[in-house]
């Protein structure tokens, strides 16, 4: 992923950032098949393990800080064919984003998942396309779809807003 990719990712992510209702939550983490940003490079190779994947990483040409993994994920508890890109800022992992594609009924269940473990979410609804997004300490989590006559290609984004303030110098 390029710089350029990021930064557009960032801003894109940035739209949709307000407040979120913890619903009696005590504050869950924000991470899926136990995968979560904000850790090291050694960890996430160590939880990708542990889900049947193993990244292959390069490092940008551009900025030699950034670091981009990707790996696909064989054995989720949900068995679905998740492909894993991890943008990796100084060793940490700032970035992440899951793909699979579902049915209607697998697109529901996630986002019923983790309204039940997260709160009620912010949601964003455009044409075909569903967005819910929960905030917990500078993280984000959001998940999209986009609906294709009951088929889902589902995107789960999960960010470090702080490591990425490290990356701006802010």
């Amino acid at each position: 992923m390029s710089v350029r990719t990021a930064t557009v990712a960032i801003c894109w992510l940035a739209c949709f950032t307000a407040p979120v209702s913890r619903a009696g939550a005590q504050n869950p983490s924000l991470e899926v098949f136990g995968l979560a940003p904000g850790g090291s490079l050694a960890d996430l190779q160590d939880r990708l393990a542990k889900v049947g994947g193993k990244p292959g990483c390069k490092t940008s040409p551009v900025d030699h800080r950034v670091t981009e993994c990707t790996a696909t994920l064989a054995r989720t508890p949900d068995r679905r064919n998740w492909a894993l890109t991890a943008s990796v800022v100084d060793g940490t992992v700032s970035m992440m984003w899951l793909r699979a594609s579902t049915d209607a009924r697998g697109f529901d269940g996630l986002r019923e998942e983790w309204t039940a473990r997260l709160g009620r979410p912010n949601l964003k609804h455009v044409g075909n396309f569903d967005s819910y997004q929960w905030i917990r300490a500078g993280r984000i989590l959001k998940l999209a779809g986009r609906n294709e006559r009951g088929h889902y290609e589902v995107t789960v984004s999960l960010v470090d807003g702080e490591v990425l303030d490290r990356l701006g110098g802010n």
